[in-house]
């Protein structure tokens, strides 16, 4: 009797547990669904001096099997408003990075880079951590939203999903 009540104990936690990996990942994105194509510009030697912005996504988080990796390379010639988008990289470049906490480490890892006469600056990241560049006041960051805007036209949107 005792093994009975044993074996049925141990089938109904099998049964619960499978359940629960079901369960778990029924809500999760389909990870076999085609990514968003990127635009990739100026990906041979001779855009590299050229290229004032670039967005990478997945380079921090290569150790996950839900990664992905793509890159969006923004060359001075693809970005009307140069002046604007210069200004806001100097600006960017005088404000300290600070850290946030995220509760769950985003995949992909998104990464934003601003390039200032071959200097490679830091804008954003998002990864384990959040990294961002932080205004000298409290009334938002219009340089830092300048930039944004031009990833958003010229890479897409920012899409955190592998």
């Amino acid at each position: 009797m005792r093994i009975h009540r044993l074996f049925s104990i141990v089938l109904s936690t099998l049964v619960t547990l499978t359940t629960f990996m079901g369960c778990r990942t029924s809500g999760e994105p389909d990870t076999k669904a085609a990514p968003p194509a990127v635009t990739l510009t100026g990906a041979g030697g001779a855009g590299n001096s050229d290229r004032i912005l670039r967005k990478s996504v997945g380079a921090l988080s290569q150790s996950s099997p839900e990664n992905r990796i793509s890159e969006c390379v923004i060359l001075k010639s693809d970005v009307t408003n140069l002046s604007v988008v210069e200004t806001a990289i100097t600006t960017i470049k005088n404000q300290a990075l600070a850290d946030a906490f995220i509760f769950r480490a985003q995949i992909p890892s998104i990464q934003y880079f601003a390039y200032k006469n071959g200097e490679e600056i830091l804008v954003s990241e998002m990864s384990e951590k959040m990294r961002f560049r932080r205004p000298n006041n409290d009334l938002g960051n219009p340089a830092l939203d300048t930039l944004m805007a031009v990833f958003t036209v010229k890479c897409g949107a920012q899409d955190a999903t592998p």
